[in-house]
């Protein structure tokens, strides 16, 4: 499965926390991985407003492309 573009990077699409975690953290379980991502979000007070302006809700388990877009803004592509 690929996520990349035509220039090497991820594209912003609908993800699941599990699968973004994964991305972002490939050596930990991916349920270790989706709790560390929820930790990197809730500890980003930046990151919180962007995705709570974009309709993000804390018990979310999928993030929209949007919402995807503003996680790598913030923390970067994996």
């Amino acid at each position: 499965m690929t996520y990349n573009n035509e220039n090497g990077t991820i594209r912003p699409r609908t993800f699941s926390n599990m699968e973004l975690g994964c991305l972002y953290c490939p050596h930990l379980t991916p349920a270790m991985a989706s709790r560390r991502l929820k930790e990197w979000i809730i500890y980003n007070p930046t990151l919180v407003e962007m995705l709570k302006e974009s309709g993000w809700n804390p018990r979310n388990r999928i993030y929209t492309p949007h919402q995807v877009a503003c996680i790598f803004k913030i923390l970067g592509e994996p």
